[in-house]
């Protein structure tokens, strides 16, 4: 996913875009005619009669529009938003290439082990969510394993291996505990489950970093560590997402506009809410001529 960033920037700035990075935005400015700009931590302002948000859009509404700018009956649907569940990202560094030999054999290619999902069963699923519902970590995760040297040997230095496990479910709130607390036995868990199945991972393991939920929110704007930006239920589907009847790219302030997970058509690396949000923000700028 980072060299996808990465090459959708190389595009933009061929296009003649300019990105800062490193920079949070402090607010999203606000003017008698819509949107004005957007002014940063670092106190600069960036002048524009549109604005385009990748946070979900409880961070969007509540955190980067000033109080009083929105209705309190559109907050109130906005705070409805349904966001449960958490995640947990371990990034690993190891000394040598995962066994899979078990699975793909003594001399498997190893573009073939580049992305797995440890899972056994819809009930497996089921029994992590119940744990993240009762406001613990899962004690049997579903792991997404995805070995990044396979693809990109530059990820990690000569002779090493980046391993990355995305971790389903993990309660935004532990019921007991905070985060920064949980963080070590919790990673340790994980270490232990994953090598139930990677038989020599803890033993090739150099050094790992474990983000909580907690981590994803202070780090990324994900609120609870929700990587979806709202959970995936019936009701904040297609034109229910965020909420019913609106597709969530559009705003109530003119000019505003969301594209991330929070839209339609949800989460997961697709591109497809961007994909329609810039169609909407074209299909307004067209009918405003």
């Amino acid at each position: 996913m980072g060299a996808l960033a990465s090459a959708m920037a190389e595009a933009a700035s061929g296009a003649g875009a300019e990105i800062t990075t490193d920079v949070p935005v402090r607010r999203i400015l606000v003017g008698d005619q819509g949107t004005a700009g957007v002014e940063l931590e670092n106190g600069s302002r960036l002048d524009a009669d549109i604005v385009v948000s990748n946070l979900s859009p409880r961070a969007t509404y509540t955190r980067l529009v000033d109080p009083g700018v929105l209705r309190p009956s559109f907050l109130g649907r906005v705070e409805g938003i349904s966001s449960t569940i958490g995640y947990l990202k371990l990034h690993a560094g190891l000394r040598e290439p995962m066994d899979l030999s078990r699975y793909l054999g003594p001399d498997h290619d190893p573009m073939a082990g580049s992305y797995m999902r440890i899972t056994r069963s819809i009930d497996h699923y089921i029994s992590a969510w119940e744990d993240c519902a009762a406001g613990r970590p899962a004690r049997d995760p579903v792991i997404q394993l995805g070995t990044h040297t396979a693809l990109d040997p530059a990820s990690a230095p000569p002779g090493g291996h980046a391993v990355s496990a995305l971790v389903l479910y993990a309660p935004p709130v532990p019921k007991s505990g905070k985060w920064s607390d949980l963080r070590t036995s919790v990673a340790e868990d994980l270490i232990d489950r994953i090598t139930e199945y990677v038989p020599n991972f803890r033993r090739a393991l150099v050094e790992y970093v474990l983000f909580t939920p907690t981590d994803l929110e202070h780090r990324l704007g994900m609120l609870g560590g929700d990587i979806h930006h709202g959970d995936h239920l019936p009701g904040q589907f297609f034109t229910g997402r965020p909420f019913p009847d609106s597709a969530g790219w559009r705003s109530p302030i003119a000019g505003l506009y969301l594209c991330g997970a929070g839209t339609h058509p949800g989460g997961e690396v697709t591109g497809a809410p961007g994909y329609n949000c810039a169609a909407a923000i074209l299909a307004d700028q067209l009918a405003s001529c």
